[in-house]
């Protein structure tokens, strides 16, 4: 068992009753009950994963072969078994469709079987207990989600297990007379999943699951040195996109201050800079308890669950990052260059609503052909890369030649200097000024 918990889905549907087989925890339901002749109803199966490991599930209903009055075939569904890959820790329900013809016999005590074929596709551990796992909070998932488990809990569900040779659950059910229908859609079925890993589980719950592989292959790999030249490079790229070709200084101080922030997720003894920011420090979370809403950075977040979903991509973090994660990264970094800006000048920007604003505008902005300019560009990012410039060093830099650059690069914007954005050219100037004359440059 591992060390910890994943929550009881499936006994906070059932009300407690499961019966785990193969590593996954199993409940019969018949819907809706009591059964109407001539209408269709559904075997609805529950499947909890309690592993952390992939399972095949192959589940084949067997009908009540006769009915009261001896009828045979009066029920009808498919006959072929239904595969279910279900997910490392996955919930949900598989629908499959019955018909109940219109001269069965009424009558109680019919009973449906699903037999089972639980197959886990590679070695796993357990992730939830005996009984099911750690207790839900109902209010720690989204409305509509508990809905769907609310819907799903006034069912009633059975755990016995029918005598053979094979696993199969048993559900009985009663027939009552069905008022006549005018002709109607077959009614469909399929697996519906209510819970993973990716999706639901808390941000301690992902922390705890995938610690080992963080601290031994995550961390390394995404110190500030080796993500900076693909940041830069995916910066690059995104900026021309937008419609704002950059100089290569302006590309390079923008994922200076980008690697700065991957880099704070496991900062080392660079914890201790007075322009870091705890809030982006995840290793330290490991040394104390973590409560379920414990806040991760936006792109580190996106990472842990785009893991959830695809372990592979644990070997090559980097790249998903920059692919993918880009825009969850600005999120993070946004706001804390706009503090920083705010330390280092004394000048207040904006509120932090309008700073949250502001960054989503930028996104957005980043993400149309035409949307980027030097004001957007400039404000806050290039302009906090100019603070941290040293923070970082690109192969082959000599900082000098960078701080020297960076006043030429501004004069080479010197065109585009308007009324709108004489504010954010003054501002740097004066930022680029500082850090001359930081470095003993007579300015």
């Amino acid at each position: 068992m591992a060390d910890y918990d994943y929550p009881n889905i499936l006994g906070y549907i059932t009300g407690g009753p499961l019966v785990r087989l193969g590593g996954v925890d199993l409940a019969l339901a018949i819907s809706p009950a009591p059964v109407r002749s001539g209408r269709p109803f559904h075997a609805l199966l529950l499947a909890q994963n309690a592993t952390d490991g992939p399972v095949d599930l192959r589940v084949t209903l067997n009908l009540p072969a006769r009915d009261g009055r001896k009828q045979k075939g009066r029920f009808v569904s498919v006959k072929e078994p239904v595969n279910i890959p279900l997910r490392p820790g996955e919930v949900g329900y598989l629908m499959v469709p019955v018909m109940c013809q219109p001269d069965t016999a009424i009558g109680e005590g019919y009973k449906l079987g699903a037999a089972l074929h639980i197959r886990p596709t590679n070695k796993a551990n357990l992730v939830r207990s005996e009984g099911g796992g750690s207790p839900l909070d109902p209010a720690s998932l989204p409305d509509r989600q508990r809905a769907m488990l609310d819907k799903l809990h006034q069912l009633e569900f059975a755990v016995v297990k029918r005598f053979g040779l094979h696993d199969e659950l048993e559900a009985t059910f009663n027939v009552v007379q069905g008022v006549p229908q005018p002709a109607e859609a077959a009614a469909k079925g399929g697996w519906f999943s209510l819970w993973n890993l990716a999706e639901a589980a808390s941000n301690a719950l992902l922390l705890a699951r995938y610690r080992a592989p963080l601290e031994d292959r995550i961390f390394p790999k995404i110190k500030k040195q080796l993500v900076l030249d693909p940041l830069r490079q995916t910066t690059e790229a995104r900026f021309r996109a937008a419609g704002y070709p950059l100089k290569p200084l302006e590309a390079l101080l923008i994922a200076k201050l980008l690697a700065v922030v991957v880099h704070m997720a496991d900062p080392g003894d660079d914890q201790f800079d007075f322009l870091g920011s705890q809030a982006f420090n995840v290793a330290v979370r490991f040394k104390h308890d973590l409560p379920p809403d414990v806040v991760l950075p936006h792109w580190f977040e996106g990472l842990l669950r785009a893991i959830a979903q695809d372990e592979q991509i644990i070997t090559h973090p980097v790249a998903y990052l920059c692919a993918r994660l880009y825009d969850s990264l600005l999120q993070d970094t946004i706001p804390y260059a706009f503090g920083m800006i705010r330390t280092i000048t004394g000048e207040d920007l904006g509120s932090d609503a309008e700073i949250e604003q502001y960054t989503e505008n930028f996104v957005k902005l980043l993400n149309e052909p035409k949307g980027m300019d030097f004001a957007h560009s400039y404000l806050p990012l290039i302009m906090s890369g100019a603070i941290v410039f040293d923070r970082v060093i690109a192969p082959d830099e000599h900082l000098d030649e960078s701080l020297r650059g960076m006043s030429e690069v501004l004069a080479m914007r010197d065109a585009e200097w308007t009324e709108d954005n004489d504010l954010v050219f003054l501002m740097t100037k004066e930022l680029v000024n500082r850090s001359l004359r930081l470095f003993g440059f007579q300015i």
